[in-house]
């Protein structure tokens, strides 16, 4: 944990520098200065399975001694973070690096890890609505404005992130619902899963890692697990806004997942933007289509009112 954690602050450290240089494209009017957030690490969000943690990223002002920093109480818009890795591996670790744009800009930000692994289906897709819950029910506490939540994620975490977005409150999976005092503004979609069953059906196809049957387990139960958790058949007219960036290279998550996703979201009248990353790949960008793939989504958060 302690090595996580020095990696994690060596990441934060890098992007700081980043991002407030005069090259920094994101920089704002103030000087981002590392006392002004706090990071608490490793919360449990689930009384039922305390191994699932998030980390909170928090606005904070100078109070005076003794106590210093406390939490910023003027309204701050919410982002979630979802991470990757095929519902079979990844940690919230590898994405704090893709959360400090949203903390050098004010917001707080929910970095939750979830359920992962061989069989789990759809064990993800529960705790990422325990995690949404657990953010709601302590919003008071940390400051947490219910009203311009953003769920964002990268390949299976944005299929987590869309799938939450779109899927009504009360077919959320497991013991988890979110009440009415929850707003979900945008979703911000890396490159990720729509179509849960045509993604399998692709990979078995060209013989590459297939990682949505490991998560499911059984061929057969393909169908049914894509019919009930794709978000591409649960868009409707009352949809979240949805940002995608997404390579047209891509051969882990098609780029055909996003366009059919895009199509969708046209014919239903939701809000949306794609953002097509000329020859990028699996997240293979460069430095500079990442810096305009970000202010591209400031821009389009701007436009609906969050940023």
């Amino acid at each position: 944990m302690k090595i996580i954690w020095s990696l994690v602050l060596l990441i934060l450290i890098a992007f700081l520098f980043f991002f407030t240089s005069k090259s920094g494209q994101l920089r704002s009017k103030e000087t981002f200065w590392p006392s002004r957030f706090m990071v608490k690490g490793d919360i449990p969000y689930d009384s039922r399975n305390t191994k699932q943690r998030l980390d909170l990223y928090l606005q904070v002002r100078w109070s005076g001694e003794p106590n210093y920093f406390q939490i910023d109480k003027s309204p701050k818009p919410t982002l979630i973070q979802i991470h990757g890795g095929g519902w079979i591996s990844g940690d919230k670790a590898d994405v704090v690096n893709w959360l400090m744009p949203y903390v050098k800009r004010g917001w707080n930000v929910v970095n939750l890890n979830y359920r992962i692994g061989d069989h789990t289906a759809p064990d993800a897709v529960e705790d990422v609505a325990c995690a949404i819950k657990w953010s709601i029910e302590h919003a008071k506490t940390y400051n947490l404005n219910t009203q311009k939540i953003v769920l964002s994620g990268f390949s299976s975490g944005a299929h987590l992130a869309l799938i939450i977005g779109l899927l009504d409150r009360e077919r959320w999976p497991g013991p988890c619902r979110a009440g009415d005092e929850l707003r979900i503004k945008a979703i911000i979609n890396w490159f990720g899963i729509s179509d849960i069953e045509r993604l399998e059906n692709f990979l078995a196809a060209h013989g590459r890692p297939n990682y949505p049957l490991r998560w499911i387990g059984e061929k057969n139960h393909v169908g049914v697990v894509g019919k009930q958790f794709s978000p591409i058949h649960h868009v409707n007219g009352q949809s979240p806004a949805i940002f995608t960036v997404h390579g047209d290279r891509d051969s882990v998550v098609p780029y055909e997942q996003a366009t059919a996703l895009h199509r969708v979201l046209d014919r239903n009248g939701v809000r949306n933007q794609l953002r097509t990353v000329a020859g990028g790949n699996h997240g293979g960008f460069s430095e500079a289509q990442y810096r305009e793939a970000f202010m591209k989504i400031f821009g389009f958060l701007r436009e609906i009112g969050v940023d």
